[in-house]
């Protein structure tokens, strides 16, 4: 009896289904996971940017103020500034005529975050200016 050629060709077992679609399911599996991994560090990525913004521009305004300064940390609120960011500035006489100015950014209500700490020299205020 001869064959047709629709009985020469060979069929999909069961077992090469089961083994392609578990292969499928890992790949799928391993995509999102990768997604929402690149997503969580978008998205700290931009609330730190956010932190080192709001602290270098502290810094900037500190540099431009310098007969404003006196020895100690403050902390800053600001209701432009996202929920939660705190700043602390701190300004202290280093040596004769320098001071050391350091910014601190953070915001509580973010885990896993460090805060954005800057520091700069700056040179002392004129006299008549802070101590």
């Amino acid at each position: 009896m001869k064959t047709t050629p629709s009985r020469n060709r060979r069929a999909v077992t069961l077992l090469e289904t089961m083994i392609a679609v578990f292969l499928l399911t890992l790949i799928v599996g391993f995509t999102m996971r990768s997604l929402g991994q690149s997503s969580v560090l978008r998205a700290r990525a931009a609330q730190r940017a956010e932190l080192a913004l709001v602290a270098q521009t502290e810094l900037d305004r500190l540099r431009r103020e310098p007969d404003a300064l006196t020895s100690g940390t403050r902390t800053l609120q600001d209701p432009a500034w996202t929920a939660g960011t705190t700043v602390a500035a701190a300004a202290e006489p280093q040596s004769p005529g320098v001071w050391r100015l350091e910014v601190s950014a953070s915001r509580a209500t973010i885990e896993g975050l460090a805060p954005v700490r800057l520091v700069t020299l700056i040179p002392a205020p004129e006299e008549g200016g802070a101590p």
